[in-house]
């Protein structure tokens, strides 16, 4: 019978093989036991197209004795192997890379495979997998609001829902069994669903602009390899360029893509979670939830997850529906200038709060700076071109404080809406609204 590392290994390389055919393939992973390297000589992979890397000098010559092991090129550093790739050519390129991790994805990590990730863009196959452990310390927990910090920044208004989002997929593994493993805690969706939020956040910085998945497979399970029950997540990914003026669709792929879990030596996948939209209202705040939602919306939802089928269907109908008349009913309160724009005071922290918990402009995701450019645009036009009250005045009304980082921000990003740079802002609100940017533009003063 395979062990789980060997079935993962198994996945990985059926999941490259849509990509490059697995005879022409370049490998990579890290090195621990062998057990992938076993697999890439079950299946036929050439000895000069794996490469094992492992820092440990006595396993990686461990390694390089070991039978079928052997005949695969070993490396000791992570950091350093893409200077060794340079020199060989079109086997410079990896196809299929297994970050295969004791732990999690640490800086130092994600500094030490930054350089290796353009050797898998530049190959036919463009296919990575990473490994990850849910039971050791992790770092994603330990620093939770800066990953919700940055995860605004990417995603703008979307995070929040994003991460109910991975909640709603984690709710829906099996809690397996009933008797408690010993070395392990019980499974917690929302720790797992942090941990996710956390890589997706990761991932997205790693990537960057230029490239997306098209295509991310995730899997929960426990391994006993070492002995003792260890919870593990391993992510595959197939890469893309990303186009220009497109969406880039990590986070979409992310959430629809599959979720499987390991059920008697077989891997079964999740029932899906509703679909996800971008389409969405803006996500509220932790913590502010609406009446009529604390009342009747947790109940509702979980009677009708409860009973499933066709009234689980009706039910995220209608809740898309409400996303979009959502969508619809903000887009005319910004049109109309007699609804004014929310205002960017934050309602927790009076009189701004302290410098540590004031939010900066450069934290406020694209479509709230879009927002309040437009807005502060309009009111100064309909006071005929100047500034209806004192600039400090202003940014405190709006921002709740005022400091002279914040206003020298401001003018700047104001300097960018002048009219030799309009056409620039413009491009940016058809970049963040999309098909509502019209909106916005509307508004904008002449000239």
């Amino acid at each position: 019978m395979k062990t789980l590392k060997e079935r993962i290994a198994h996945r990985f390389l059926e999941f490259l093989s849509h990509y490059t055919p697995l005879p022409q393939a370049q490998l990579a992973t890290l090195g621990g036991q062998g057990i992938e390297a076993r697999v890439w000589a079950e299946v036929g992979i050439p000895g000069n197209h794996g490469w094992q890397i492992e820092l440990n000098r006595s396993r990686r010559k461990e390694l390089i004795s070991n039978g079928s092991n052997g005949k695969y090129r070993s490396h000791n550093r992570l950091g350093t192997f893409h200077k060794i790739l340079e020199g060989h050519g079109d086997q410079g390129a990896i196809d299929g890379f297994h970050l295969d991790l004791c732990g999690t994805l640490s800086d130092q990590v994600i500094k030490d495979f930054s350089p290796v990730l353009p050797l898998v863009y530049a190959s036919k196959g463009r296919s990575l997998a990473i490994t990850l452990s849910d039971s050791r310390r992790n770092a994603i927990l330990e620093n939770w609001p800066e990953y919700v910090e940055r995860g605004i920044k990417l995603f703008g208004k979307h995070s929040q829902k994003v991460f109910e989002h991975i909640v709603s997929w984690q709710k829906r593994i099996p809690k397996g069994e009933k008797r408690r493993l010993p070395r392990i805690k019980n499974f917690d969706p929302e720790k797992g669903a942090k941990r996710e939020f956390g890589v997706l956040v990761d991932m997205s910085e790693i990537i960057g602009k230029h490239w997306t998945c098209t295509s991310i497979e995730r899997y929960v399970y426990v391994s006993r390899y070492s002995g003792y029950p260890v919870r593990m997540r391993t992510y595959f990914f197939h890469f893309e360029p990303h186009p220009k003026k497109v969406p880039n669709s990590l986070v979409k792929v992310w959430l629809e893509s599959p979720l499987f879990f390991d059920k008697d030596t077989k891997f079964v996948a999740v029932r899906k979670s509703s679909k996800f939209t971008y389409a969405v209202k803006a996500a509220k705040p932790r913590g502010e939830v609406m009446k009529d939602e604390k009342q009747t919306g947790s109940k509702l939802e979980a009677l009708v997850r409860l009973v499933g089928g066709e009234a689980e269907n009706e039910y995220n109908a209608l809740v898309d529906i409400q996303s979009r008349y959502q969508d619809i009913f903000r887009a005319i309160g910004v049109a109309s200038p007699q609804v004014s724009v929310p205002q960017f005071a934050d309602k927790a922290l009076p009189n701004g709060g302290s410098r540590s918990t004031r939010r900066k402009w450069q934290n406020f995701s694209d479509e709230e700076q879009v927002e309040w450019l437009v807005k502060i645009l309009r009111r100064k036009s309909q006071n005929n071109g100047k500034w209806p009250a004192e600039w400090k005045q202003i940014v405190k009304e709006d921002f709740g404080y005022y400091d002279t980082n914040l206003a020298r921000a401001l003018r700047s990003s104001l300097a960018h809406t002048t009219r030799s740079r309009r056409p620039k802002f413009i491009a940016r609100i058809k970049e963040v609204f999309g098909d509502k940017a019209h909106i916005y533009i509307d508004q904008l003063p002449k000239g």
